[in-house]
């Protein structure tokens, strides 16, 4: 077998050389059967092989035969490399002991027998390192990844599935093929807001189709509608602020009691039966032992007067639950009280669904420690944790910042109430003074109607004869009840009735607020006037005075000083706030010069003075009367009130000299100012401090080109693009709440609540406001601040300005797509793709793969898989075939012209060995 390998290899390099030649030579390396049969005459392997190499081959001078000449050196590495490979492997065999070379011989007989296919595969293994091999431009590197499968006997199983109709895909989805069909066993599908909620969602909704049953179907079952999830959300924020869960669910559902007690419609009396569920469920009183004392510990934590809804909750026990109370209930009250146990087991189950589903998507997130915490917080021995699982924001291309500044002219001092003198509140904000009355219109049309009980006197009374300014009546409709049980407002009309009609402070009288007593709408009654100026007050409450920093982007440099960001002006406050004082000094004075000169009338009238200057509860308790006992009123009201000046004063001394003092910083002087100014006006009076912008050029420009953000919006056919806006926002913000209903009734009564542009900064040109539809492809800045500007007065961007800061909050701008996650059930098939690399070789190199090629390397695998889980045992069942295997076919001729593998010629030494051994 060697030698008829040798001479074949040989045969293949002499073809090569002749090839190089010119000469083509197929006789060599084809089959030949007969010889000499034709005309022409057949020249032999052997013959050639003797031919001298210079008459065969021209150029070429060696008399050696080709056999003997193709295997020098010169063509070791070229044609003559078959005949030298198989040397070299005669030379590595005749190395190896003869036990080794029978084994060899054996597996080589073996593999050309039953597992050809490695023989072949060799094959693939040569090509494979040949196209390796290849160098240069010749060589392809990288590899075309790709996955496969082979799945025999396939077939639908048409008992499970369900044919549904083609109109349930959305239009484009539809393929009109009649192939639609639904697995009426499938767990359906969960939208998520992210891969890791939905990853979550699998984990439950795996746990629920794997535990649930027809007699357990709430088995895992995990519910997060945004009722419970705001439900569980309550109560984890309460644990995480103190509270103990027996006590919020406590809460709870004696809140629930209340509410069918309370409600407008077929109420039902439940609230009496409180102190029977505390009784029945209470939150159990802890001892805490203290360290050093024993017996009894000497520290109870405090009780709570609330039912302990978690054990009532988890009670089995049925209607009336143990408490005798319930038992005379009526049919609405059980039912009411059954209801609102159900919401309280609810309620405690939400809790427990959120904290299950935290402790998934932890464990989806691959965060263990967490949900290991989360999973101790369900046990009840941790304080729950936020649970980020109800978190889905979307994601956002950039943020900007939306504000509503109502800017105020400081250097406005007109008396809007001309009739009226300034008062001291008016005088320290006259701009914001002049804006409401403007807003509250003339005081002489504002009236109400007051009488005495007995209806004897009558008469009206108007704003003006109150003679309040609007900044006045603005913050002391919002005053709590004066000594005499009345409101400041409420005691003011009173006072002036019983001063124009000389009634006695024990005359009762009745003030009808809502009555103007005339027909004529321009006159108006207090009850219509109150609530714009009530929603004034809470205006200014609620909002914060206006600085430079407001209209600073942070991307930007400002000339401001770095401690006094706001670029506020604390000179001009800090005279306005000595102002104040030096007038309080004069104002006490004066009141304390009539109570030593026993002075009726004019204690009377100091302390209107004082109530006029803002000073809470100093308005006179007493309007007519001179006697004793009208005096020893006014005396005591005066000790009061200067006890409390005096307390005022030290305070506003300690706090000037920290505002002199050059430590501290503008801020803190800033609010300490304003401190000192309240500590005489009112705790809700609203200080404006002054300051210039340090972006004035870039005001300006946004400024006079505010119609420019609005020009897009209005091509789209919103005609009042601000308003729209303003109502939008004014339903989700409470402050814009606020703010809306000033405009509202400023607009009711027909007054000018101030024109609302909308500016943009840092100022951009062509720019378009971002709080509504802007065009497609705008650039946008991320540190945009779009400032929607109230301007009721005078706006000068190079001056000094002041105003309110309504409102503001970060807007962002949603992605137009979200990557969401969805997770689906799906039924897993019982077979699986091979786990294993296949290395799919071209069988034919044209520079490119098709997919036939590719299909059928695969499937030509799997053929050759089968055929190798064929055993040589197995050989030995096939009784007929079985004696003549394992064997070798071998073409051979019984003439000597040809190369060829005969095995009789090695019986004859075979016998020859036999008989040998026989004879011996």
């Amino acid at each position: 077998m060697l030698r008829y390998a040798l001479l074949h290899e040989g045969t293949h390099s002499i073809f090569n050389l002749l090839e190089t030649a010119g000469i083509s030579a197929q006789e060599l390396v084809r089959s030949r059967k007969f010889m000499n049969i034709s005309t022409q005459p057949d020249v032999s392997h052997w013959e050639v092989f003797r031919a001298p190499a210079n008459r065969v081959l021209p150029n070429e001078s060696s008399n050696r035969s080709l056999l003997e000449f193709v295997q020098i050196d010169r063509f070791r590495s070229n044609v003559g490399r078959n005949i030298a490979d198989a040397k070299d492997g005669l030379t590595t065999l005749a190395k190896l002991p003869t036990a080794r070379l029978e084994r060899l011989l054996a597996e080589h007989v073996d593999s050309v027998n039953y597992r050809l296919d490695s023989w072949q595969t060799a094959l693939f293994d040569l090509r494979a390192r040949a196209q390796r091999n290849l160098s240069g431009e010749q060589r392809k590197l990288g590899l075309h990844l790709g996955s496969y499968g082979y799945l025999e006997n396939l077939r639908p199983a048409r008992a499970r599935r369900v044919k549904i109709p083609e109109d349930v895909l959305p239009q484009e989805m539809r393929e009109h093929a009649d192939n639609l069909f639904l697995d009426p066993q499938n767990g359906g599908y969960v939208h998520t807001p992210s891969l890791n909620h939905a990853t979550a969602a699998a984990i439950l909704r795996s746990g629920y189709l794997t535990h649930a049953s027809p007699a357990e179907q709430d088995k895992l079952a995990v519910n997060l509608s945004s009722a419970r999830v705001r439900r569980a959300k309550y109560l984890i924020d309460g644990v995480r602020n103190g509270q103990s869960l027996e006590a919020l669910l406590g809460y709870l559902f004696e809140r629930g009691l209340h509410d069918w007690t309370t409600r407008a419609v077929e109420p039902v009396i439940l609230d009496q039966l409180k102190p029977a569920f505390r009784k029945a469920f209470p939150i159990k009183r802890t001892k805490v032992p203290q360290q050093g004392i024993t017996g009894d510990a000497a520290k109870i934590t405090e009780d709570f007067s609330v039912t302990n809804g978690l054990d009532l909750a988890r009670t089995t026990t049925p209607f009336p639950y143990g408490i005798a109370d319930l038992s005379s209930l009526d049919p609405k009250q059980a039912a009411a009280v059954q209801q609102e146990k159900s919401n309280l087991e609810n309620s405690l189950d939400s809790l427990r669904d959120v904290l299950t589903s935290e402790a998934a998507y932890q464990l989806a997130l691959g965060n263990f420690d967490r949900a290991g915490a989360v999973m101790r917080a369900i046990s009840g021995g941790d304080m729950p944790v936020q649970a980020e699982v109800i978190d889905s924001s979307r994601g956002s291309d950039l943020s900007f910042t939306n504000r509503v500044a109502l800017h105020f002219d400081p250097g406005l001092t007109t008396n809007p109430w001309p009739a009226i003198p300034l008062s001291r509140r008016a005088r320290t904000e006259p701009a914001f003074n002049k804006w409401a009355g403007d807003l509250l219109d003339d005081p002489k049309t504002i009236r109400c109607s007051v009488q005495t009980n007995d209806g004897a006197v009558t008469d009206l009374v108007s704003l003006a004869d109150l003679a309040l300014q609007p900044h006045d009546l603005v913050f002391i409709i919002g005053k709590k009840v004066e000594a005499t049980g009345f409101s400041e407002l409420e005691s003011r009309v009173r006072y002036f009735f019983a001063q124009k009609h000389s009634l006695a402070d024990d005359v009762i009288v009745k003030i009808e607020f809502a009555n103007s007593g005339s027909p004529d709408l321009t006159v108006r009654s207090f009850a219509e006037v109150l609530p714009l100026a009530n929603a004034i007050r809470e205006l200014a409450g609620k909002s914060r005075p206006l600085q430079a920093q407001d209209f600073v982007p942070t991307s930007k440099k400002v000339t401001a000083a770095a401690d006094n960001p706001g670029n506020i002006d604390i000179a001009e406050l800090q005279t306005r706030v000595t102002g104040i004082r030096a007038e309080f000094d004069t104002l006490f004075a004066d009141l304390q010069s009539k109570a030593t000169a026993v002075d009726v009338a004019g204690l009377r009238d100091s302390l209107i003075n004082i109530a006029n200057a803002g000073f809470v509860h100093a308005f006179p308790l007493t309007a007519v009367g001179s006697d004793q006992a009208h005096l020893d009123i006014l005396l005591a009201q005066n000790t009061s009130l200067q006890k409390r000046y005096t307390d005022t004063i030290a305070e506003y001394d300690k706090n000037l000299a920290r505002v002199n003092d050059p430590a501290t910083k503008p801020p803190e002087k800033v609010a300490l100012l304003c401190d000192m100014a309240r500590s005489f006006l009112g705790d809700d009076f609203v200080v404006l401090p002054r300051f210039s912008f340090t972006n004035p050029s870039e005001i300006v420009a946004a400024f006079g080109d505010r119609d420019q953000l609005l020009k897009y919006i209005g091509t789209q056919g919103v005609t009042l693009p601000i308003d729209e806006w303003l109502h939008g926002v004014c339903l989700v913000r409470p402050t814009m709440h606020t703010f809306g209903l000033v405009r509202m009734f400023s607009e009711t009564f027909g007054a000018n609540f101030g024109d609302c542009r909308p500016i943009q900064l840092p100022y951009r040109v062509n720019d378009n406001w971002l709080a509504v539809e802007f065009p497609e492809g705008t650039t946008i800045v991320h540190d945009t601040i779009a400032t929607l500007q109230c301007l009721p007065q005078n706006f000068t961007p190079a001056g000094a300005q002041c105003g309110f800061l309504v409102d503001e909050w970060t807007e962002t701008l949603p992605q137009k797509e979200e990557v969401t996650g969805i997770t689906f059930n799906y039924d897993t098939p019982n077979s699986a793709a091979a786990n294993a690399v296949l290395l799919a070789v071209t069988p034919v190199e044209t520079g490119h793969w098709s997919w036939d090629n590719l299909i059928g390397t695969v499937l030509d695998t799997f053929e050759r898989a089968k055929l190798r889980v064929v055993e040589p045992d197995m050989i030995d069942t096939l009784t007929r075939v079985a004696p003549l295997l394992p064997a070798t076919i071998a073409e051979f001729t019984t003439g000597k012209s040809t190369i060829n593998l005969d095995y009789a010629r090695n019986l004859a030494s075979v016998n020859a060995a036999t008989l040998e051994l026989s004879r011996k």
